[in-house]
Parts: C-alpha cells; sequence; structure tokens
C-alpha cells in the first residue's frame, strides 16, 4: 500500500468495494458495521479491452452515482481491475482515483479482491475461471502468480478457450475437417445465424463474445457428445496445471492448502468436477468453490484501508 493513496481517515464513515472485470464492473458501498448501503453493476472496465479512457469515464460515472450525496472523505476504496495490476496501470488508475479525494483508497489487479473474497486473510491459492484465467497463491506475505497473461497467451482453461474450442469443433464439421459434433446444432440454436454470418459475429464480439459460447461444451458433454468432452478433458488439465504450479510455492506440510474456485466457469458442475478429479490425487489441496461475491472481498480491503 502506497503511502500516496491514504488520507486522514478518521472521518471514515463507509467502504467502497468495485470489482472491475472484462464482462460487468460491480460496486458495492457498506457502512462501517458492513450493512450494504447501495450496489451498482455496470459494464466492463478492463482497461485491456476498452481502452484507458474509456474505463476512467466508466469509473467515474459509476463512482458519482453510486457515492451520490455521501462526502468523498468518508470513504474508503479499494479497486481491483482486470488489467489494472500492472506497475503502469496501477499508477495511472491511482492517479485518476485520486480526483476523488476519498478519505483513503488503493488499487490493485482484480485477483486482490478474489484473494479477500476467497481465503479471507488465510493461505491458499485462488482460481479465477471467467473470461480469462489467472491463479494466485498467498504464503505468508508472498504472493506469486500463475497464467493470466491474456488469451494471445494462456494456453486453456479459460471461457475464451472453451468458446474457442467449441467454435473450432463447429467450423471443423461445418467444413469437413473434423468429426460432427452435438455443438453445431447448440451453437446454431444459441446465434440463430448461418456460419458465414458467425465468422463477423465473432470478430465484432471479441473475446467475451467468443466465451458466450463455453457453457455449450458442457452441455454438449452432458448429453455425451465426444468432441465436447475432449475440449473439457484439455481445458480442466489446462486449470489443474496451474493449480498445482501454484502449489508448488508452498513449504512441505500436512495441513491443508486451500483452493478457491470463482468466476463464471466456477458456477459449471462439469468443469468444477473434473478440476477436482484432475487434483484429488494431491495430498494437501482441498478445492472449494467462492461464496462471496468478488466485489465483497473489495470491500473487505477497503475497509482495512479505512480502519473500520
Amino acid at each position: 500500500m502506497s503511502e500516496m493513496t491514504l488520507r486522514n481517515n478518521s472521518g471514515i464513515r463507509y467502504a467502497l468495494g468495485i470489482d472491475g472485470g472484462g464482462t460487468k464492473t460491480a460496486l458495492m458501498l457498506t457502512d462501517a458495521d458492513g450493512t450494504v448501503c447501495r450496489t451498482l453493476t455496470v459494464d466492463g472496465c478492463n482497461p485491456m479491452d476498452i481502452g484507458f479512457a474509456r474505463t476512467v469515464k466508466l469509473l467515474r460515472n459509476a463512482i458519482d452515482e453510486i457515492c451520490e450525496e455521501i462526502p468523498m472523505s468518508e470513504i474508503a476504496m479499494f479497486a481491483g481491475i482486470a488489467g489494472g495490476g500492472s506497475a503502469s496501470a496501477r499508477k495511472e488508475l491511482n492517479d485518476f482515483f485520486s480526483i476523488f479525494e476519498f478519505g483513503a483508497f488503493d488499487n490493485q489487479g482484480d485477483t486482490y479482491n478474489i484473494l479477500e473474497a476467497a481465503l479471507d486473510g488465510r493461505d491458499g491459492i485462488s482460481v479465477i475461471i471467467g473470461t480469462g484465467i489467472c491463479v494466485q497463491a498467498r504464503s505468508g506475505e508472498n504472493l506469486y502468480r500463475v497464467g493470466g497473461w491474456g488469451y494471445f497467451v494462456d494456453r486453456g482453461g479459460s471461457g475464451f478457450n472453451l468458446g474457442r474450442d467449441a467454435l473450432d469443433a463447429y467450423y471443423s464439421a461445418y467444413d469437413g475437417s473434423g468429426e460432427e459434433t452435438l455443438l453445431t446444432s447448440l451453437i446454431e440454436e444459441q446465434t440463430q445465424c448461418t456460419p458465414e454470418e458467425l465468422v463477423g459475429k465473432i470478430y465484432a464480439g471479441g473475446k467475451t463474445f467468443v466465451a458466450s459460447f463455453a457453457p455449450l461444451v458442457s452441455e454438449a458433454a452432458r448429453q455425451g457428445d465426444s468432441i465436447a468432452h475432449s475440449i473439457l478433458e484439455r481445458n480442466t488439465d489446462c486449470i489443474a496445471r496451474v493449480i498445482l504450479a501454484a502449489a508448488k510455492h508452498f513449504i512441505a506440510g500436512e495441513e491443508p492448502i486451500p483452493v478457491v474456485l470463482c468466476g463464471g466457469l466456477s458456477h459449471d458442475a462439469e468443469i468444477v468436477a473434473g478440476v477436482k478429479e484432475k487434483l484429488a490425487s494431491h495430498p494437501r489441496l482441498s478445492t472449494e468453490c467462492l461464496t462471496r461475491e468478488p466485489v465483497e472481498g473489495a470491500v473487505m480491503l477497503a475497509k482495512k484501508l479505512g480502519g473500520l
């Protein structure tokens, strides 16, 4: 926490948490006792996706709306923003947040929200499996990141990866270079357009649109489609691989290491079951799904900043 993010926090009465993702941005304002005063959900604000100018415009409007008629000096704010964890992005966002003159504030990447919501100060591993994938391990004072280098780099395990694999199977079946698959009918039902029309929508919609096809993989697998099953196997292998890499950062011992899955794919029973199966042989990993919303983690961090 840098000193420039902290002001006189003696008059702080509220905590504002911001969880900015690629698909949506969630804001939650609570009082000192933790009672939720206001919530707000707006579009995604990842500056890597929409550019810094659009990010700050979206955040400015959202903050003004949720904090209406409350003095900013009475608010401690923490923002965890996807795409905002690098040194340069964090500095730019920190400079932006400083204009509000919060009583106390800080910002980091969105994985900090997840770590706090999932582990609440414990050591362990948080696993974001949404549009993208990112794993963080916390061991004592140390944080380690595995994966989450962006959809051009990450090998698999994300909604984008699953959606891309589904589309690859769809077009391979269409042009005869691959096997027939139930994904064909599921994708046609969802898009209501021809393969040629769909190409334009894919490139216009980008990674979020591609990720929208991820749930169809599990649906097809549940109906016995072998192609979909193979896609699930490959992607759950990728998720397990980065978790096992993160587990190497923990010293030898016998105590369990909590692994908390979160993000949209953590609600997919097929994916969760596949990941748990692949981690079952590790003697210390204990896998669970996040029960809090990531924005609650941001609020928890804001409360710590404000001494609430």
